[in-house]
């Protein structure tokens, strides 16, 4: 299968543990993007939301909490968001970092 899901590079695609159907992905545009491979679009997000203006590098889902979401890019900033009920609110900004956030996990 393939999905165009950006029209800029993608940095990371990453299954969820808990609904190994969902899909999310990030990239040079600054948004990720939510795939059910399931549904009879796959190539459809079934979410799309704006993490940052500069480059999402990195994104994970928590293994332990299946509506978290962790991201990490150009803006140093490690951000988690709640994927609850379809929407995508950032919950925590975690600052620290004098670089780009390369990967989370």
């Amino acid at each position: 299968m393939t999905i165009p899901a950006h029209t800029s590079q993608i940095y990371q695609a990453a299954f969820s543990p808990h609904t190994p159907s969902m899909l999310s992905t990030c990239a040079a545009d600054g948004l990720v993007k939510i795939f059910d491979i399931r549904t009879q679009n796959p190539d459809r997000p079934i979410q799309t939301f704006q993490v940052s203006p500069e480059e999402v590098l990195s994104c994970d889902w928590n293994k332990y909490d299946i509506s978290t979401l962790a991201t990490g890019g150009k803006d140093r900033l490690v951000k988690v968001w709640d994927m609850r009920s379809g929407r995508s609110e950032c919950v925590e900004q975690l600052r620290g970092h004098g670089l780009a956030v390369k990967r989370v996990q």
